[in-house]
């Protein structure tokens, strides 16, 4: 598997602190759990999150 050799771990650890950043920046009063799984049933709520400049 190409994502354990080589930069394919730090790669996808950017990635993942990336997306994890994005989705804590949102102002809303749930947990990061319920924000994670809004975000992969919702498209709206993840555009949202994405493009939304909420600093």
């Amino acid at each position: 598997m190409r994502l354990r050799t080589e930069n394919g771990p730090a790669n996808m650890a950017t990635i993942k602190h990336a997306a994890l950043n994005l989705i804590k920046v949102i102002p809303d009063k749930a947990n990061l759990k319920i924000k994670k799984k809004t975000a992969a049933w919702n498209d709206d709520y993840l555009f949202r999150a994405i493009t939304q400049p909420w600093r």
